[in-house]
């Protein structure tokens, strides 16, 4: 017993194991199916044409039942007839290929094929389970008039009567081997009546399920009708809602709308209409002689064929004034293609039309301009192309203007400024920049010519570069001065430099016999001793004076010499700072007081010459002071370009007659022998100042001291600068 027990367990075991597979495996083709629906062939057939829909939805509901009750007779075959698992696969099998027969539709889209198949597969699963399941008297022949019914309703009535008569055939076909043969059997069903019961029970269910399936397609074909109605009656909502819209956007746009019969009279138009031309609704519904008769009158020829027209044209307004129009006008067609109406659409393009006109008259200006213009003017395209140059050409260079057309600018451009300066060019032109560039441009004569050109970018409306405009000045002759001037700067810098050597030899060998004269008296001095006499001593003491005194002249001529030649580096000075290291290195005289009565800048400049000035103004207020108690003041006031330094003294002062003489070189007030000086520090003060376009002059009388005052520039200049200023104006 314990034996028969764990056998009958075992072998329920199996049958529970092969169950939960058949579940598994039907839960997995349920899943797959979906999956499917997801990507349906039917979202590709058009939606007004309602038979195949149908068609399709019975097709696809068929489908699912079938693949249902299949799969649920082969658990039936797996759990009650277990020597029949062969029939079990089988309907596995057909299970499967119902699913792929759906699965192929969704690819080669012949619908035709896959109901014919599916039809077919149903018959055949039907057929091979009647042999098992009493022949004639299975319960499932009920299905045949599924499939009959299917047949007509998918593949039309042929197909439908030739399924029909098949079905018979298979009846009359299972009556007989019923009757005379041992073909069929009951096992897939069971000979009890309890078994017969649940296959009657099971294929009642079965064949109820599907019929209502069939019956809910049906009512869901008459369903597809109603619901095109009522997906037409919820499209015309949604257009009258539409046209609402439509029709208040045509009545608020500022556009003028129109709708004018095939006789040209208005039949209505919109505010913007009355808006734009002045006219009310009714001045104008009904008639064709207001304001659209220049339209109607002649354009109306150009669509009379049906044909949109779209154009700009003139009409006036109630006021009299002319208007501008974009007009689109749209013929509406009746079912015999002949014209019933036209729709107008105008935009008022006036103030459009008046800019074009501007430029118009702007770009015949220029032309004019260019043609009359002594400079090369010129319009390129983004690669360089000339599109237009102007007559001058011929006088700068020698060509005819049709000459270069379709030509670069880079074909008459010399090749060193081609690869040095071309890229440059565009380069700025991309930037949206203008830039002016020396070029040397070929003649026709093959000979190269300075030009001084101005490039600007040309933009379109939106600010998109389509090109650019040249204008070339010849400065030939200017560029051929600055060679000169170049060459003659690097003359005069030789010349310069030869001067300095030829000044520092004769200064060299100026002084060395006043030196000799200076040590052979100091000499004599020292060998005669006490013999020397007092008229002797006096003598040999104006011979040492005489040597000082043409020594600091050699001195001074030298440092005058070297004042236009000197090339200072120019930094920031605090002069208040530099005028007491002046007057440091000058030495303060005992009894001397030196003030500043302003502030003193701090400016950018020379600080040498400057310093040069202030020792030799300042070393002079000290020299010639007759007071035991000098006071000199130095002060500042500034100008628009320039700063005006004052020196003032407490000194003797000088006579009107001698404020100019005094800065001439040599010239002295007193006697080199009443008044040790050479003639030269003013001389210097008053060439510095020239050299850097300033000015110095002195403000004194007799008796009453005196104020030396110079201009110094803010933008300081030397020779130099002044030449290349000069050649640029």
């Amino acid at each position: 017993m314990p034996d028969c027990d764990n056998l009958l367990f075992i072998i329920e075991s199996e049958r529970n194991f092969e169950l939960l597979n058949m579940r598994m495996l039907m839960s997995e083709f349920i899943q797959a199916f979906k999956s499917l629906l997801a990507k349906d062939f039917y979202s590709k057939i058009p939606g007004d044409d309602v038979a195949e829909l149908q068609k399709y939805k019975l097709y696809r509901t068929f489908s699912l039942i079938a693949i249902l009750v299949v799969l649920l007779s082969a658990v039936e075959v797996f759990t009650t007839v277990s020597n029949k698992a062969y029939l079990g696969v089988i309907l596995i099998i057909s299970a499967t290929l119902f699913v792929v027969n759906y699965i192929l539709l969704q690819k080669h889209h012949n619908v035709k094929a896959a109901y014919a198949f599916l039809l077919l597969n149903s018959f055949a699963v039907l057929h091979l389970v009647t042999y098992d399941s009493g022949g004639i008297r299975n319960s499932g022949m009920f299905y045949l008039a599924v499939i009959m019914l299917s047949a007509y309703m998918l593949l039309g009535n042929k197909w439908g009567r030739v399924t029909l008569f098949i079905c018979l055939a298979d009846i009359i076909y299972f009556f007989i081997i019923s009757e005379y043969t041992n073909w069929v059997s009951n096992v897939f069903v069971g000979n009890t009546t309890t078994l017969i019961d649940q296959d009657f029970l099971i294929t009642c269910l079965l064949s109820i399920f599907f019929l209502s399936g069939l019956s809910s397609n049906l009512l869901s074909s008459k369903n597809i009708v109603i619901q095109r109605i009522t997906e037409s009656r919820n499209e015309l909502r949604i257009k009258n809602i539409e046209l609402k819209k439509l029709s208040l956007v045509a009545s608020k746009t500022n556009n003028a709308v129109i709708i004018a019969n095939n006789k040209g009279i208005l039949e209505w138009v919109n505010d913007g209409f009355s808006r734009m031309t002045g006219f009310s609704f009714e001045e104008v519904v009904g008639k064709s002689d207001k304001c659209e008769n220049s339209i109607l009158g002649t354009e109306l020829q150009k669509i009379a064929e049906g044909q949109n027209f779209s154009g700009e044209l003139q009409k006036n307004h109630k006021d009299g004034h002319v208007l501008w129009l974009q007009v689109n006008m749209t013929p509406i067609l009746d079912a015999d293609n002949n014209i019933e109406k036209y729709i107008f659409i105008e935009s008022d393009i006036t103030e459009k039309k008046l800019v074009e006109e501007a430029k118009a008259q702007s770009d015949k200006l220029y032309r004019i301009i260019s043609e009359n213009s002594k400079d090369i003017i010129c319009l390129h395209d983004n690669d360089g192309t000339i599109k237009y140059v102007s007559p001058s050409i011929y006088e700068n260079l020698g060509y005819m203007p049709d000459e270069l057309a379709q030509l670069t600018f880079m074909d008459i451009l010399h090749p060193h400024d081609l690869m040095g300066k071309w890229d440059k060019i565009q380069q700025t032109m991309r930037e949206q920049k203008d830039i002016m560039v020396q070029l040397r441009l070929k003649s026709k004569a093959d000979k190269y010519i300075y030009f001084e050109t101005i490039f600007k970018p040309v933009t379109d409306e939106l600010g998109n570069i389509i090109g650019y405009q040249s204008s070339s000045r010849d400065i030939q002759m200017r560029k051929e001065a600055e060679i000169k001037m170049e060459l003659y700067m690097r003359d005069l810098e030789k010349i310069n430099k030869e001067l300095d050597k030829f000044a520092y030899i004769v200064s060299h060998d100026l002084k060395a016999p006043l030196r000799a004269i200076a040590n052979l008296s100091s000499w004599i001095e020292e060998d005669m001793g006490s013999h020397m006499g007092e008229e002797v001593k006096s003598n040999f003491d104006l011979l040492l004076g005489r040597v000082v005194r043409m020594e600091a002249l050699i001195d001074g001529i030298l440092a005058y010499s070297r004042i236009s030649r000197q090339k200072n580096p120019r930094e920031t000075v605090d002069v208040k700072q530099l005028v007491n290291q002046s007057i440091d290195l000058l030495g303060r005289p005992a009894g001397f007081e030196f003030n500043f009565t302003s502030d003193m800048p701090v400016i950018f400049t020379d600080k040498i010459k400057l310093q040069q000035v202030f020792m030799n103004l300042i070393g002079n207020a000290i020299k010639h002071n007759d007071k035991p108690d000098g006071k000199i003041n130095i002060s500042c006031e500034e100008m628009n370009d320039s700063w005006r330094f004052s020196v003032e003294d407490n000194g003797p002062g000088i006579e009107n007659e001698f404020h100019d003489r005094i800065f001439i070189i040599f010239q002295t007030l007193l006697a080199r022998d009443k008044k040790e000086s050479t003639g030269v520090g003013l001389a210097i003060v008053k060439k510095i100042m020239d050299e850097q376009n300033g000015k110095v002059w002195v403000d004194s009388e007799k008796g009453k001291g005196s104020v030396f005052n110079f201009i110094w520039m803010k933008k300081y200049q030397n020779e130099e600068e002044k030449v290349s200023a000069s050649i640029a104006a």
